[in-house]
């Protein structure tokens, strides 16, 4: 589906069997749970303008088939659970100017490796942000990132290396509990 340009706010497509979405750089607003359950959505485009800050509660939970994602630099929040159990989710790009996650936004996610920008501000509020990921083998923690939040990584299980830097300051409780095939953690 592709929404006309000059639409500046969307939701309402819950549980629809749409497989694709073109989101046209008018919309500043997607509502919670506009995408919830769309179990065929494969692909989605995010609108690209500066007014286009946020991506509401569990916008895309439970999209199970949606593969891949850009989160343009414009969107400075997401709130909880927006792509948690996207089970298909491989390929998520998370851009610089995004800085604050809620709880379990990428929760049980597909994807290998994960890089988390610069402008990142990890808040205990992030709690188990993106525990679940079976397939994650890798992150990256930036500079920039001071603290990590408890349960952050519990149950990647194939979660091998974790890069730190010299701004984290804070990591807390359980933040790689049930990481079982986790070997290696470079600290500076």
């Amino acid at each position: 589906i592709t929404i006309p340009e000059g639409t500046e706010t969307i939701g309402g497509f819950s549980g629809s069997g749409l497989e694709s979405i073109v989101i046209p750089n008018s919309v500043t607003t997607i509502g919670a749970r506009a995408f919830y359950g769309c179990t065929n959505l494969k692909s989605v485009t995010l609108p690209e303008n500066d007014n286009f800050t946020a991506l509401g509660s569990q916008t895309f939970l439970n999209c199970t088939s949606l593969v891949e994602c850009v989160v343009p630099g414009s969107v400075t929040l997401m709130k909880d659970e927006v792509f948690k159990n996207c089970t298909s989710l491989t390929n998520l790009v998370l851009s610089e100017g995004l800085v604050t996650v809620e709880d379990e936004v990428f929760a049980n996610c597909a994807f290998e490796s994960l890089y988390l920008p610069s402008t990142l501000n990890l808040q205990p509020t992030a709690a188990s942000f993106c525990s679940g990921c079976k397939n994650l083998k890798h992150i990256t923690i930036t500079e920039g990132i001071t603290y990590l939040p408890s349960s952050a990584f519990r149950g990647c299980s194939s979660l091998e290396s974790v890069t730190l830097t010299s701004t984290v300051a804070q990591i807390g409780g359980g933040a790689f509990s049930d990481c079982t095939a986790l070997t290696r953690v470079n600290i500076p």
